[in-house]
C-alpha cells in the first residue's frame, strides 16, 4: 500500500517512492496555490510516474515550514517532513522574509548543482524572479487549480486561522467558531493573481482541475491530463480530503467575506 504523505514524498514498504515527468527532454514541476487539492493529485501522479520513470520526488521543496533537506555526494536528501498524522503545520524555520528567501535559494542551489531527476511541487508566492527564467528552462510546468475559487478561498482562510492542513480525526467543527480576516483574504488573493501572471507567462498547454480529479475515476482523470492509464493504480490509496460541515457554516463573517470576494478580480476568474 502506498501511503501519500502532504510534503509529496511516499512511504511504499519502509522506501520513498520517487518519480519524474520526462517531457522533450526536461523535468516536470507541479505549480499551483495553497488549498487547491494538490495532495491527492500529487501522490496520484507520484505513483503513476513511478512506474514510468524514476526520479526523485522532493514534495513541496521550497515550503519552509515543511521539511528539510540537504545534498550528500550530488543527491538531494529530504531529512524532515511534515506530519500528516496530526495535520498541524509545525514550521522549522521562523523568521522574516529574508530568512525565507535565503532558505529558497539555497534549495534554488542544490537543485542546479544536483545529479539526476526531480520532482517538486511549489506555490505561486514561492518563486524567485532570479530563478524564473532557469526554471522554465528546464522545467515543464503542470498547473494545477480550483474551478471553485469561493471555495478555495474559504478552505485557506480557515486554514489561516487553526494552522491546520487537514484534519485527518472525526471531530466536527462547530458553525459559526471563525471570524476571517481581511488580511488573510487579501493574502490569498495574491496568490491567486501571481498564479495567473505565470500562466500568462509560461502559457500551459492544458490545465489541472482539482473538480476533475474529485469527480472522475482515476484512470479517466490521467487520461484527461493526456498520460496513459496502462499502470496498476490498484495499491495506492488516495482520497479526497472529507469536507465535514460547509465552510460557509463556520464562519460569523460571512457576509463581509462574500463582499471581499465579489469586489475583487476572484469574481470575474469564478462568480459567486
Amino acid at each position: 500500500m502506498v501511503v501519500g504523505r502532504v510534503d509529496g514524498t511516499f512511504r511504499a514498504s519502509a522506501r520513498s517512492v520517487a518519480f519524474v515527468i520526462r517531457v522533450q527532454n526536461k523535468q516536470t514541476l507541479l505549480f499551483t496555490t495553497q488549498r487547491s487539492g494538490s495532495t491527492p493529485i500529487f501522490i496520484l501522479l507520484a505513483e503513476y510516474f513511478r512506474q514510468t520513470s524514476a526520479a526523485t520526488g522532493l514534495g513541496e521543496f521550497f515550503s519552509t515550514s515543511v521539511g528539510s533537506y540537504d545534498l550528500v555526494n550530488g543527491k538531494i536528501n529530504a531529512l524532515r517532513h511534515f506530519d500528516i498524522d496530526s495535520g498541524v503545520l509545525r514550521p522549522y524555520i521562523h523568521g522574516n522574509r529574508k530568512t525565507m528567501t535565503g532558505v529558497r535559494l539555497q534549495r534554488y542551489e542544490m537543485l542546479e548543482k544536483a545529479e539526476g531527476n526531480y520532482f517538486f511541487k511549489f506555490f505561486s508566492d514561492q518563486l524567485l524572479s532570479t530563478h524564473e527564467k532557469w526554471l522554465q528552462e528546464k522545467y515543464t510546468w503542470l498547473f494545477l487549480e480550483r474551478k471553485n475559487l469561493f471555495e478555495q478561498c474559504l478552505s485557506y482562510l480557515i486554514m489561516s486561522l487553526t494552522k491546520e492542513y487537514y484534519r485527518q480525526n472525526e471531530k466536527r467543527l462547530k458553525p459559526g467558531i471563525f471570524k476571517a480576516r481581511k488580511a488573510d483574504f487579501d493574502y490569498f488573493a495574491g496568490l491567486i493573481w501571481n498564479y495567473q501572471l505565470y500562466k500568462l507567462k509560461v502559457k500551459p498547454k492544458q490545465i489541472i482541475y482539482y473538480e476533475d480529479f474529485c469527480t472522475l475515476h482515476r484512470t479517466d482523470f490521467l487520461s484527461g491530463i493526456g498520460l496513459d492509464t496502462k499502470v496498476d493504480l490498484s495499491q495506492i490509496k488516495v482520497t479526497v480530503p472529507p469536507e465535514g460541515p460547509e465552510k460557509q457554516e463556520l464562519f460569523t463573517n460571512l457576509k463581509e467575506i462574500k463582499l471581499w470576494y465579489q469586489k475583487s478580480f476572484l469574481n470575474n476568474l469564478s462568480p459567486l
